[in-house]
């Protein structure tokens, strides 16, 4: 992984922007339902880069992980696809609740973990390439241990 580090980090800073702005289009869309069309554009632009990540990734370093991810976003399209046609041809009943689930939740499934793994993998790749570096991973354990949650 370290031959994609550098584009991991430009990764890791767009994700983090188009991933705060999808949690706040979320929660926006919980209050006005109007909001949900800004949710849509933001995942469309979260989906592709993270699809356009996944591919350099994996085109650099040979990731099983990317490789996977790759895969299940294939599945996701070849599923929703097979879906919107048996839907079409009246063989399903269109309902919010498939709808939901197919354009917001499995996506947004999708996203997250992709973001997860990024992230796992950034901070590894931070730690190998500057091994010298203190782990400072024991200080969020002592502030939960300082009794100041208690």
């Amino acid at each position: 992984m370290k031959r994609g580090y550098k584009f991991l980090r430009v990764d890791n800073i767009i994700q983090w922007i188009l991933i705060c702005t999808y949690v706040a289009a979320g929660l926006g869309a919980l209050v006005d339902r109007d909001i949900v069309i800004f949710l849509l554009v933001v995942q469309f632009f979260l989906g592709g880069w993270q699809l356009l990540s996944g591919i350099i990734l994996f085109a650099l370093t040979k990731n099983k992980k990317r490789l996977n991810y790759l895969l299940t976003v294939l599945a996701y399209f070849v599923i929703f696809a097979l879906g919107s046609m048996l839907i079409a041809q009246g063989i399903f009943k269109e309902t919010k609740a498939l709808m939901v689930l197919s354009t917001i939740l499995v996506p947004m499934v999708i996203a997250f973990w992709y973001f997860g793994m990024t992230q796992v993998d950034y901070k590894e790749v931070k730690q190998q390439k500057n091994p010298d570096a203190p782990d400072k991973s024991h200080l969020q354990e002592e502030i939960l241990d300082d009794g100041i949650w208690e």
